[in-house]
């Protein structure tokens, strides 16, 4: 029995996923800013950004694994409801 416990813990151990370490991105944040919706695909990690001060606008950002800024686009210049981002493996 013990046999098989050690076993059992092995293979559990083996298969246990680790998470990569936090990284730093370039995005600037102003005062207050809130990451409304964030999204992952082949093209790197979609990340939606409402900021409330000292200018209001709503902006998306395309990162790559390494946390650098790939694009941005500025969608909104006022406040936003709801806003979220989603998509498939080849589509946003």
């Amino acid at each position: 029995m013990k046999k098989y416990l050690i076993l059992l813990v092995a293979i559990l151990s083996i298969s246990a996923q680790s998470w990569n370490s936090i990284i730093e991105t370039t995005i600037p944040t102003p005062a207050i800013t809130t990451v409304i919706d964030q999204f992952s695909n082949s093209s790197g990690i979609h990340i939606l950004i409402d900021n409330e001060y000292p200018t209001t606008y709503l902006k998306y950002y395309l990162i790559n694994s390494s946390g650098s800024v790939i694009r941005s686009y500025q969608l909104e210049n006022s406040a936003v409801d709801y806003a979220n981002i989603t998509g498939n493996n080849q589509i946003l």
